[in-house]
């Protein structure tokens, strides 16, 4: 999934007065909105517009005192569902809480891309390149191992065997190991470890955005907060895309971000993140996405036996706060480029 950062960039520039005007207003009237917002106990790649929004003074901007709370994965969810923050990235607790009865909407995304991509020789410049190659995957029947095959067939249409070698190596390191060596001409990282790979000579082979789609980080909130401050969510909705556009476009700001929060000291390795992720985030929730999402989850409380498997899933658009999601975006004149891929 891509956005059209022309037409935004060019819409915000025309509406940037406005919108600066009428948040003076709002603020000058009375103090800031106090605003929890919670984040992984380890940054994530996924949720770089919320460091962005915070730095940059996006959420400032819409009237928001924002505070960023760290917490586990598990105390994300118990937190948002319990109030002790109001704005909760677990996208994953939050669907599986939503299907336990938890009464919870999404209002944002943030990431709509998984986190791996695909590190490739020197000599690969174009697909024709790595025709016949010999790709190194990690461990079979894990998210990694079927998101590289899934890249590969839709970005070149290559399949397994009829287009390339697959060799299963375990160990990011020892995948960076065999690419180092030439004993494989491509390896399936993570954008982490892809951007250590970049600093080496590798180059990141996928463009932005081109890795499997899915939902990471996209924030959500009790019902009961939505009711009592939607206009507040509002502008975290605005604070949030702002800073995905801003993402997109300032590779040298989004640099000193992503190396602040992710401990990044070399600066090439930073630059080589924002090459792989200039385009990996959205405000949208795609319905697809969302239904994705909210099947495995189903599908794992199946497993578990805390889902009925003859009982069919929800309509899912009901977690969504959609009418409001679409009227800010549009109002920014947000618009997608292109529609969400599986």
């Amino acid at each position: 999934m891509t956005i059209d950062t022309r037409v935004f960039a060019s819409a915000l520039m025309a509406t940037a007065m406005s919108a600066a005007i009428a948040v003076s207003t709002a603020t000058s009237a009375g103090a800031a909105t106090k605003i929890k917002v919670g984040r992984t106990a380890s940054a994530t790649i996924f949720e770089l517009p919320t460091y962005v929004a915070m730095e940059k003074g996006f959420f400032k901007r819409e009237g928001l005192d924002a505070v960023l709370v760290t917490l586990t994965g598990k105390a994300l969810i118990t937190a948002g569902i319990a109030g002790a923050i109001d704005f909760s990235p677990a996208s994953r607790g939050g669907a599986q809480a939503a299907l336990k009865g938890a009464k919870l909407h999404f209002v944002v995304g943030q990431s709509s891309q998984a986190r791996w991509t695909i590190s490739v020789s020197p000599f690969v410049v174009r697909g024709i390149d790595l025709k016949g190659k010999t790709v190194a995957f990690g461990r079979p029947n894990t998210p990694g191992f079927e998101e590289g095959k899934m890249a590969l067939r839709r970005v070149l249409n290559f399949q397994v065997g009829r287009d390339y070698k697959l060799i299963s190596i375990p160990r990011p390191a020892d995948r960076i190991s065999a690419l180092e060596k030439g004993d494989v001409h491509g390896a399936v990282l993570s954008i982490g470890q892809a951007a250590k790979a970049g600093v080496s000579g590798f180059p990141n082979f996928l463009p932005s955005g081109q890795g499997a789609s899915e939902l990471n980080g996209a924030y959500w909130v009790r019902d009961s907060y939505l009711a009592k401050n939607r206009s507040q969510v509002a502008g975290f909705i605005r604070a949030i895309t702002t800073a995905i556009n801003y993402i997109s476009l300032n590779p040298e700001g989004t640099a000193d971000i992503i190396q602040k929060y992710l401990g990044i000291k070399k600066r090439a390795e930073a630059n080589h993140y924002w090459w792989a992720i200039q385009n990996m985030y959205s405000p949208a929730i795609h319905k697809d996405l969302l239904a994705k999402l909210f099947d495995e989850r189903r599908s794992r409380m199946v497993r578990k036996g805390l889902w009925p498997k003859n009982k069919p899933a929800p309509d899912v658009e009901r977690f969504v706060a959609r009418k409001l999601l679409t009227e800010t975006l549009q109002e920014m004149r947000f618009y997608l480029s292109s529609a969400a891929k599986p």
